[in-house]
């Protein structure tokens, strides 16, 4: 490249980056404007009392800390020596090595090169010392150290070399082949993506363009047969000539779109019931807006899962319909059968909770955003918009594993200037969706601080008082291992609040999300399986025994003594059709809704 040459693309590339600081400039101001102060000033407040515990706790054992503090250092002289060795071509066994599971260095060049090799190192003994130093302080109670071990994993995690382009081997020859281009198409992305954020960056995770809603996502053949201010409902073709009796309906959780359990035909479970011979109805969910502010988790349940069991019934014939719940989905579901059994209503032939929390005693991450001042920062928030926002809620949630879900597609996105591979369930990740305020502080204080499931009478539905006890109808409850927001614990309380009915639970290898949705066909994951129901988890498991594969043929035999007799495939009614599926609720984005608030605005 000539001189002029490389001016030339020093003023271009100083132009670009311009633009685009101004551009996020603009989008920071408007986002500011926003927020008011009483929320700004909770979250001031929160870090000040996050500080104080932390110099409490090293005020409380000091001589623990320099201990610590010493040792740091002395493993940080060790590996500068370390280094001078391997310079001069010194074998040097290393010091500390990334954890399994740990993808960011899988790079050759950090054990390759001794250069980022110390620098590798030398971060994981800080990152380690930094953790370290927090769950070994004293004089702090356990909820302020979790929290505190929280804060201070995404600052380690965010200060990785792994997130710089000039302390990222693979970044660093990416930026030398396309002379930079990689950084400027990488900041413009962050711009796009930005844009489409609410107050904290969404970072993309799928190829935006990849899947299109009703033609390779969403695209089981279908028409919404009926719908009402919060919900449509979809009932499915069949696709064999025979079918069970008893139809089947899916609850999905409001916090995202219902496609979750119909992604790519390869990967949905609505293909895989009806390949099976059932009659498949779902339920999908009005995206909100302020309009819905004051819609409740009882209107929920009175427009969803009731609601939508007589249209069922209607339409089918039928006295009884299997239903099965996922995540909030599954404690709606929970929440309903007991409404009606505590009448003596029994409504469904069995019901399924999947990656459904039933006993939020122990959250996990979870509980670091749900305490009595975060749900009132949240609350005013929810005050000033009328619900909160779908893409708060996704940022949390990946910010539980931040590494995976978070720092890795920042690095894919604007350091390498790629977009991610396409894949069904990250599209479906980051189709978000908002909650209605009186329905999310219900969940956070009733659920979450209150825990009220566990508490026979305290929670109030229409009326009449909840006990998950009084469901009398047959239940399968399915936990994952490496759930990360559902905790399986936490999901096989159901076993022991559901007292009186007769209660299977099934753990699934892997996560909230690629634990659940498992064809069979993929020979993935496995899950543990025991007929008992012990007072504990821990009892449970430890006389379970493991099964290679997917969970949906268990759940299959086991729905099969509910499911009834075979009859004629039943069509659908064309006199009934509204629209065909997905439909329309499913395909309304923040981003029209944000653009319809500028508007009236």
């Amino acid at each position: 490249m000539s001189g002029n040459d490389f001016l030339s693309q020093c003023s271009r590339w100083a132009d670009q980056i311009f633009e685009f600081q101004r551009t996020l400039v603009e989008d920071m101001f408007t986002h500011v404007e926003r927020n008011d102060d009483a929320s700004e000033k909770s979250f001031v407040e929160a870090a000040t009392e996050c500080s104080r515990n932390l110099y409490d706790g090293l005020a409380h054992n000091p001589g623990r800390i320099v201990d610590i503090e010493i040792q740091y250092w002395q493993n940080q002289l060790q590996l500068c020596h370390n280094f001078m060795l391997k310079m001069v071509g010194e074998p040097v066994d290393p010091m500390v090595r990334p954890k399994v599971g740990d993808r960011r260095f899988i790079d050759p060049a950090w054990d390759d090169s001794t250069v980022f090799d110390f620098l590798k190192q030398s971060y994981l003994l800080t990152a380690e010392h930094c953790l370290r130093s927090v769950n070994e302080l004293d004089g702090v109670d356990e909820k302020s150290r979790e929290r505190l071990s929280y804060y201070v994993r995404q600052m380690v995690n965010a200060l990785a070399p792994t997130n710089f382009a000039f302390t990222n081997p693979e970044v660093l020859r990416k930026t030398v082949e396309t002379n930079g281009e990689n950084l400027l198409q990488g900041l413009q992305m962050m711009v796009e993506d930005k844009r489409k954020s609410a107050d904290v960056l969404n970072v993309c995770m799928s190829e935006p363009d990849a899947f299109v809603i009703g033609e390779t996502i969403a695209c089981t053949p279908g028409e919404v047969v009926a719908q009402n201010e919060l919900m449509q409902l979809i009932q499915y073709k069949p696709v064999t000539e025979i079918v069970h009796k008893t139809p089947v309906l899916l609850v999905p959780s409001w916090v995202n779109k219902y496609y979750i359990l119909d992604l790519t035909p390869k990967n949905s479970f609505v293909s895989y019931l009806l390949e099976q011979g059932h009659t498949v109805f779902m339920i999908s969910w009005i995206n909100p807006d302020e309009r819905f502010r004051d819609v409740r988790f009882d209107d929920y349940m009175t427009h969803g899962p009731l609601a939508a069991r007589d249209l069922i019934l209607q339409i089918t014939g039928e006295e009884k319909v299997a239903a099965i719940g996922y995540c909030l989905g599954g404690i709606l579901l929970a929440a309903t059968a007991a409404w009606a059994n505590s009448a003596g209503e029994d409504l469904f032939a069995s019901v399924t909770y999947l990656a459904s929390s039933m006993d939020f005693r122990d959250p996990g991450d979870m509980g670091i955003f749900v305490d009595q001042q975060a749900v009132q920062t949240v609350e005013r928030m929810m005050d000033r918009q009328g619900y909160f926002d779908g893409r708060l809620l996704a940022v949390g949630f990946n910010l539980l594993k931040e590494n995976d879900l978070f720092w890795n597609y920042y690095v894919i996105n604007y350091l390498k200037g790629e977009r991610p591979a396409a894949m069904d369930l990250m599209h479906w990740n980051s189709d978000n969706t908002n909650v209605p305020a009186a329905t999310h502080r219900f969940v956070m204080r009733e659920l979450h601080l209150n825990n009220g499931l566990c508490k026979p009478g305290t929670i109030e539905l229409k009326g009449r008082s909840i006990d998950l006890a009084d469901i009398r109808t047959p239940t399968y409850v399915l936990g994952t291992d490496k759930d990360h927001i559902a905790r399986w614990r936490s999901c096989y309380a159901a076993t022991q609040l559901q007292s009186n009915s007769e209660v299977r639970f099934v753990l699934a290898g892997s996560g909230h999300i690629a634990g659940v949705i498992n064809p069979p066909i993929a020979n993935k994951y496995y899950h543990y399986i025991n007929p008992e129901t012990p007072a504990t988890a821990e009892e449970w498991l430890d006389r379970a025994f493991k099964v290679e594969g997917s969970w949906w043929v268990d759940w299959m035999a086991w729905q099969e003594q509910f499911a009834g007799d075979f009859v004629e495939a039943r069509q659908i009614d064309p006199a009934s059709v509204i629209e065909s599926a997905p439909g329309s609720f499913v395909r309304r984005r923040l981003d029209q809704i944000d653009k319809s608030r500028q508007q009236a605005a």
